[in-house]
């Protein structure tokens, strides 16, 4: 099975989406959001289990195989309702889902992660790194209840909230840490254009 690229014509409409630094805190943070997305349009508690159990194997893989050196990088979720069903895609900017010498559970989180899904793949995300998408068939939506989206600069903020957090030694570095932000932001940016706009 292979997921197509959005082509033109292609209904698809965002659900959730959220840019943090791949560290372990970011992935509980995701996975409450998403499920409180995922209630607002009414899809069924187990369904939502298994949809967040999916983005926790997937952005705990990268927090712990994507980026080999001290600095965290980014870890992007998006999650859109196309005509497949639930789309929950979930992007690195670096090695991947390569497992160290010292890591065995990967093979196991994939597993699982494809017997929950109808769907999955892994493939090279634009910009470098690796893309796990997976599709849930059998999810019905409500119509949506209003919700504010976040600007650009509660996103940053929200992103430095997290390295502050994990990473006290580098508090007081706050230009490289805004950069670090501000770069982050922009690639999730120009990987939510490259789906959601269609090819000429």
């Amino acid at each position: 099975m292979h997921i197509q690229a959005p082509t033109e014509g292609k209904r698809e409409r965002l659900v959730y989406e959220r840019v943090l630094p791949a560290i372990p805190t970011s992935v509980g943070f995701m996975r409450r959001e998403l499920d409180a997305a995922l209630e607002r349009i009414d899809v069924p508690r187990l369904r939502r289990h298994d949809v967040a159990l999916v983005l926790t194997e997937a952005a705990a893989n990268v927090v712990v195989h994507a980026y080999p050196s001290a600095a965290p990088g980014l870890l992007y979720a998006l999650v859109a309702l196309t005509a497949e069903g639930l789309e929950l895609d979930v992007y690195d900017q670096g090695r991947g889902m390569v497992p160290g010498s010292r890591s065995s559970g990967l093979g196991v989180g994939l597993a699982l992660m494809a017997r929950l899904a109808d769907d999955l793949e892994i493939a090279p995300s634009e910009g470098g790194g690796l893309k796990v998408t997976a599709v849930f068939g059998d999810v019905e939506s409500a119509a949506p209840r209003p919700v504010r989206e976040p600007t650009r600069g509660q996103r940053e903020r929200d992103y430095l909230a997290a390295l502050a957090e994990t990473h006290a030694a580098l508090r007081e570095e706050t230009l490289a840490l805004t950069n670090e932000a501000e770069q982050a932001i922009a690639h999730a940016q120009r990987l939510r254009r490259a789906r959601f706009t269609p090819p000429p």
